[in-house]
């Protein structure tokens, strides 16, 4: 098994949650996903920092640090920072604001 694919059955097994959910919006659901619980797992930083940064050697992009948003892409970026001997970045809160 890839590690693609390892990584969708992580995410499948861990992140996917069957039943009626109401959702931020109020809209109703039957499915509920919270990456969360597979990006902040050993195996799922594992294979989300090998494929991240597979995915940015082969973009051709020259990358000096990873980041993003905290909780939601904090996770993601330590991972392929991690794989790739970078440093990752966290923006101030502050900074978020003036997006």
């Amino acid at each position: 098994m890839t590690d693609y694919e390892q990584l969708i059955e992580l995410l499948a097994e861990r992140s996917t949650k069957r039943g009626q959910f109401t959702l931020a919006s109020g809209k109703q659901s039957k499915y509920y996903i919270d990456a969360r619980l597979t990006t902040m797992s050993p195996e799922g930083l594992a294979l989300i920092g090998q494929l991240g940064l597979s995915r940015l050697v082969g973009s051709g992009w020259k990358v000096d640090s990873v980041g993003g948003l905290t909780l939601g892409a904090d996770p993601i970026s330590y991972a392929i920072s991690f794989a790739s001997a970078s440093l990752p970045f966290s923006p101030p809160e502050r900074s978020r604001t003036c997006l």
